[in-house]
């Protein structure tokens, strides 16, 4: 059965085809999780939007009288999206003024 020349060409051409599959396979593995690592970014900055215009809201109503900026949703979302993103990538938040105000806002003294 080994003396047939078609024998090793065969085998070979299945051998190339596994190898061939198993790395478009993990190609495309990784994309997927990739994909849905941003997806779940952007749930999460939805959620962290909403949560904030609801609590802007709810300190609004609770003292009349003052003035209150929210921003649009989609505007929230994208900072809290490039920060979870940020953070994901670098372990740390970027390095935006905006955060180290609320940073010195909440330190005893600051």
């Amino acid at each position: 059965m080994t003396d047939n020349p078609y024998f090793f060409a065969i085998v070979g051409s299945a051998a190339v085809g596994a190898l061939v599959s198993s790395i478009v396979s993990g190609i495309a593995q990784w994309r997927e999780r990739k994909s849905r690592r941003e997806e779940l970014l952007l749930a999460k900055a939805m959620e962290l939007a909403h949560h904030r215009y609801e609590a802007t809201e709810k300190l609004a109503a609770a003292t009349p009288g003052k003035i209150f900026f929210v921003r649009d949703h989609v505007v929230m979302t994208e900072q809290y999206y490039q920060w979870l993103k940020h953070l994901m990538e670098h372990d740390r938040l970027p390095d935006d003024p905006k955060i180290e105000r609320s940073r010195k806002q909440e330190t005893p003294g600051g």
